[in-house]
């Protein structure tokens, strides 16, 4: 609590206060800026694929094109947390207020261009996982290839050794599917800027 006049400031109101003041912030800096929101997209190119290659990203963006397939992909990550519930400028706050002020209605608009680019990325990263994935799982059920190739086709040996390891055994004790979507989201934040709570400066976090 702070003390103003010899009157409580309660800690609801000094919340308001310092997400108005970040409010601006990101109204000054980021929201209504085009280029931005475009340069992140083109992170499929300058990050993922250098990991996994031109050829798996014309491949996920070919998938792109149906949108049947795309809604069901976002509809996984939404439930699996890959993908955000809100526009960006929220989820970097970390903080609620009690009122929705201009200012906040103005950043949310002009953020919401970070958010629908956000979702492109993850869900192209979804579908260049899963291909290289899927494929390679397939050949190393069936005996076609070694371990050591299997790492090489799932591009799996490109990360760490220690993520590997927890991906196989994801998918020896819990399935495919969840050791997809670790994989997936082990990508996604290794090659894509993170809106979170957690990118911000700690008086920002809540």
């Amino acid at each position: 609590i702070l003390r103003k006049g010899g009157n409580d400031i309660s800690k609801e109101a000094l919340r308001d206060t310092i997400s108005t003041f970040h409010a601006f912030t990101i109204s000054a800096t980021m929201a209504f800026r085009p280029w931005l929101p475009i340069r992140n997209m083109q992170q499929i190119w300058t990050t993922l694929a250098g990991h996994f290659g031109n050829s798996a990203i014309n491949r996920a963006l070919n998938k792109m094109k149906d949108d049947v397939l795309v809604g069901k992909r976002a509809e996984h990550l939404r439930q699996t947390g890959r993908l955000m519930s809100s526009n960006p400028m929220f989820e970097l706050s970390g903080l609620m207020m009690q009122s929705d002020t201009r200012v906040r209605k103005f950043a949310r608009v002009g953020m919401m261009p970070y958010k629908n680019s956000d979702d492109y990325t993850r869900i192209v990263v979804d579908f260049v996982v899963e291909d290289a994935f899927t494929e390679a799982v397939a050949k190393l059920e069936a005996g076609n290839i070694s371990y050591k190739k299997f790492l090489q086709e799932s591009m799996l040996d490109r990360w760490d050794v220690a993520d590997q390891r927890k991906i196989m055994q994801l998918y020896e004790r819990q399935g495919f599917q969840t050791a997809l979507d670790y994989y997936g989201d082990m990508v996604t934040r290794e090659t894509m800027f993170a809106y979170t709570a957690g990118s911000n400066p700690a008086m920002y976090r809540g």
